[in-house]
């Protein structure tokens, strides 16, 4: 899998092979967290667009036809005195035109007729045996006859192009357009397997997009461990699409916790699969996340009572996410995985050992793994650790830099010295400073 990217956000250019595990290493504000979001917000915009399309159609007809009828039995209602007939009247009026509405999703544009809407109204009212009056079927389908045509005659191609468009705006803050070159084009080009999908970005819109492919694999961000901190207040719904990363992950665990079938075979799966990435984690984090009392917690041996998931430290909650995602069948085999500098919250044992998972799911899971980082020593633990279970010739390395304000990127893969003479280490600024106290004590 190849990402191209043009004139986007802070990136001038960037051409970055993911195929296995790719290390975007560097100084900080040098575009690497840009070419990980870029990525996840590819697969993520057009995974399951046509199903994501066509669930916001049903919506909108639904919407027009309880609008409709709301206002119709409202006129009608005016002069009813209530009884136990009006409320049963009311509910069903209400029924029929939630099922009219699930009805008309069957039909296409081009056989939607005034004819056909007043077949299913008839059909839904005697299914559901609501008697009506003519003139209320009459004017309920003059007043959605048109809006729902509409609905059913727009191209899924330029529907599709205002929610990459939205989904992206979600993504980058509203700022899609390389802010050194505001008069260009953005540009992302994904190439998988020599097919190609591009999407092109003027003044924050999406201006369009074609796939050659379609993608059947979902991508994960992880770039902040509190993710899983009050998750129970995430509820599931078409709408977690537009939600920033991080409340889309937490929406992802929140659902697979209220479906109990979602990801079974996956989850069972990847306990077969995963020995080895169990054998690390438990290192870390042995025991088991579970539900309590309407609260995440997490059982172990260690204590009496099982912890809430909040109360562990942010180095624990980096693993509980991982753990999580394998647990609830969330993350599947080949699919993508972002992770935004990880080593961030973790003491340098605990980063060795977060290296080595991350191999490990490589290994196992056959994922397309970017990771961003600014420690040479979370680098080199990468490389030891890929050349230690033999997947190292699915690792490339890049070295990202800013000039003129736009980021690049240069492949490092066979060159890693670059990345180290770069990512100097706390203990070598020490030893500057020192010297430089030193000195001037003397003189």
């Amino acid at each position: 899998m190849r990402l191209e990217i043009e004139n986007f956000a802070k990136i001038g250019h960037a051409d970055i092979v993911v195929d296995g595990i790719t290390v975007l290493a560097g100084k900080n504000n040098t575009g690497k967290s840009t070419v990980g979001k870029a990525l996840y917000a590819v697969f993520n915009a057009l995974y399951g667009i046509d199903e994501k399309i066509e669930n916001r159609r049903r919506e909108e007809i639904r919407i027009i036809c309880s609008t409709a009828g709301r206002n119709l039995w409202n006129g009608a209602d005016s002069g009813m005195p209530a009884s136990p007939e009006r409320t049963q009247l009311r509910r069903s009026y209400m029924k029929l035109w939630g099922e009219i509405a699930a009805e008309l999703g069957k039909y296409d544009a081009g056989v939607f007729t005034r004819q056909l809407y007043r077949e299913i109204f008839e059909q839904v009212c005697e299914r559901f045996q609501i008697k009506y009056l003519p003139d209320i079927r009459e004017d309920f389908i003059e007043d959605t006859y048109e809006k729902i045509l509409s609905r059913k005659k727009y191209d899924n191609h330029k529907i599709a192009k205002e929610l990459i468009g939205r989904y992206f705006q979600v993504i980058f803050s509203g700022q899609i357009q390389c802010l050194k070159r505001l008069g260009a084009d953005a540009a992302i080009r994904l190439t998988v397997r020599e097919k190609e999908i591009s999407m092109h970005f003027f003044e924050n819109a999406c201006v369009d997009w074609k796939a050659d492919l379609g993608l059947l694999h979902e991508a994960f961000f992880l770039d902040d461990p509190f993710v899983i901190d009050g998750m129970g207040g995430y509820y599931s719904s078409d709408e977690d699409f537009m939600l920033g990363i991080r409340d889309q992950l937490a929406a992802r665990i929140e659902e697979s916790d209220r479906n109990i079938m979602n990801g079974l075979f996956d989850a069972v799966s990847a306990r077969e699969k995963l020995a080895e990435v169990y054998a690390v984690l438990n290192q870390v984090i042995k025991g088991e996340i579970l539900r309590q009392n309407g609260d995440w917690v997490f059982a172990t041996e260690q204590y009496e009572k099982p912890v809430n998931l909040e109360n562990l430290s942010a180095g624990l909650k980096s693993f509980a996410v991982i753990k999580f995602l394998l647990e609830r069948g969330i993350l599947k085999e080949r699919d993508v995985l972002v992770l935004d500098e990880p080593e961030i919250h973790l003491h340098p044992e605990w980063q060795m050992t977060y290296a080595e998972i991350i191999v490990l799911l490589q290994k196992s899971f056959d994922l397309s793994i970017i990771v961003t980082t600014h420690s040479a020593h979370f680098l080199e633990a990468v490389d030891y650790f890929s050349k230690k279970h033999g997947v190292e010739r699915k690792c490339n390395y890049y070295l990202s830099s800013v000039e003129a304000g736009l980021a690049s990127f240069e492949n490092v893969t066979h060159e890693q010295e670059k990345i180290y003479a770069q990512l100097v280490t706390p203990g070598m600024l020490l030893d500057k400073l020192k010297y430089e106290m030193e000195c001037g004590d003397e003189e």
